[in-house]
């Protein structure tokens, strides 16, 4: 899929930054996700036994 995204972008021109910002704004998504998995996972383990 990334692959396919960045030729895309390349081939209508537009510019790097806006890939840039796009796995920017993906790598926080994903980090923030697995934030809050370990958060909620960790609160599990203390508090619900």
């Amino acid at each position: 899929m990334k692959k396919s995204i960045i030729t895309d972008t390349k081939l209508t021109g537009r510019s790097p930054e806006l890939i840039r910002t796009f796995f920017f704004g993906a790598t926080l998504v994903l980090g923030a996700t697995l934030l809050g998995a370990t958060i909620a996972a960790g609160f599990d383990a203390t508090y619900i036994k």
